[in-house]
């Protein structure tokens, strides 16, 4: 378990139904297929690392970034914020009109929408 370090990015933003709120709401990861095997992602109890992923210098970054001045919150810190933020570096704007991780975080890049979102 753990991160492989490589030039290109192959991350995508998947997403899964959460069973215990029968399928109301869902969990987001990244991974290189649509499957939670070597995925990252984000939840109540922090970063959800499931076997190896492979991740970009710049992404890594942003995950420790992430994770430095993170703590999850449904409504302004969550696992959809988490994988938009290691793609794409959106504003805080783009998240929520509350504080939001982003309102903490140095931004260096504005993307109008995530390019790499897939939904299953």
């Amino acid at each position: 378990m753990g991160f492989e370090v490589v030039e290109s990015s192959v991350l995508k933003v998947y997403k899964v139904p959460i069973q215990e709120l029968f399928g109301f709401a869902d969990h987001y990861y990244l991974a290189e297929n649509a499957n939670l095997h070597n995925s990252v992602g984000w939840g109540p109890s922090g970063l959800e690392l499931r076997g190896l992923v492979k991740i970009t210098p710049q992404e890594l970054e942003r995950v420790e970034r992430f994770m430095s001045v993170a703590k999850y919150s449904i409504s302004i810190n969550n696992c959809e914020h988490f994988a938009n933020y290691v793609l794409s570096v959106l504003l805080p704007s783009q998240f929520s009109s509350d504080h939001s991780i982003t309102d903490s975080l140095e931004l260096v890049q504005t993307l109008e929408s995530p390019h790499h979102t897939i939904f299953n």
